[in-house]
């Protein structure tokens, strides 16, 4: 049997009247050479159900998690069952904005046999309704080629429901509110040719019950998933301002001012010595006046010009 050339992958959790916007979207293609695959977290059978429902009308398959693999294994999971050439992960609470959509994704990877990773726009569609297209800036593209790392300051990739990649990715399973960030990066280390469509080819839902509202401002996985992601990073980093100042600002915004509570937060991953170094500066001053712009830019360079010294 022939592959398909996309793999639409979709990791699912509950919520199946989400999964059934996303399957209708998926129905509307005009793109049709595809397989569908549903992995499932879910402890009932409400979204094997509703996939039941799909068999006559999309190629589909789908496999219950037992126990539940959580994010980003379960993406994982659904990326190992695929079969087809690209894979177009999904989630199941995201839906294909046009009935192009993905047909321009893939002819976007196909004019480009050098490049293993496509993305396009992505529409935010709220609970009321509104719509909010992300912005989209050619220059931080063209910084993202030569300067990964950058993906981690601007985020220009949005979520991983934007892309398409070649079928020879997978997330690191022991992150969950920076893994996509980190995907992006090492994928572009591994091939810079990254594609951009620029057009909003997917939509968004945004939602209390996402790992965005559960990680967002949770100072333990923010702070532990950047010390990972930093340690992860190419040699050097922090010795460009900009980092530098992205890492100090992390430590201000949750008023990080010991080695001992860095180490704490990283769990056990090794904490870069900069952060160490960043967090004995900040315990300097009392925290209400890092808050003061000019103080913490001064004190950040004077950190910094330090650090360069010290090397």
């Amino acid at each position: 049997m022939t592959s398909p050339a996309v793999s639409i992958c979709i990791p699912a959790y509950r919520q199946p009247e989400m999964l059934k916007r996303c399957l209708d979207s998926i129905r509307q293609q005009t793109f049709t050479d595809i397989e569908v695959i549903v992995t499932d977290d879910s402890p009932g059978d409400e979204v094997e159900r509703l996939v039941d429902s799909y068999k006559d009308i999309l190629p589909i398959r789908y496999k219950h998690n037992v126990p539940s693999l959580g994010t980003p294994e379960n993406w994982n999971e659904a990326i190992r069952q695929a079969k087809g050439k690209y894979i177009k992960l999904i989630h199941h609470d995201d839906w294909l904005a046009t009935p192009d959509a993905l047909q321009k994704l893939h002819d976007a990877l196909e004019a480009a046999p050098g490049s293993d990773f496509a993305y396009a726009r992505a529409l935010l569609v709220y609970d009321d309704g509104k719509e909010w297209l992300l912005p989209m800036k050619i220059e931080n593209l063209d910084r993202v080629r030569r300067e990964p790392e950058y993906v981690m300051v601007v985020k220009p990739i949005s979520t991983p429901s934007v892309t398409l990649f070649r079928n020879k990715f997978m997330y690191d399973n022991r992150m969950k509110w920076m893994v996509d960030i980190d995907g992006y990066i090492h994928e572009l280390y591994r091939n810079p040719a990254i594609i951009c469509v620029n057009e909003p080819l997917v939509k968004i839902g945004i939602h209390a019950y996402q790992v965005t509202q559960e990680c967002e401002d949770n100072k333990e996985v923010d702070v532990k998933e950047h010390i990972q992601l930093l340690d992860k990073l190419r040699p050097g980093v922090l010795r460009k301002w900009l980092y530098y100042d992205y890492f100090w600002r992390l430590l201000r915004r949750y008023d990080i001012r010991t080695g001992e509570e860095l180490t704490t937060l990283a769990k056990g991953f090794p904490v870069h010595r900069e952060l160490y170094r960043m967090a004995a500066c900040q315990s300097k001053l009392p925290a209400s006046l890092w808050k003061k712009g000019v103080i913490s830019k001064t004190g950040m360079f004077l950190c910094y010009l330090t650090s360069l010294l010290k090397k």
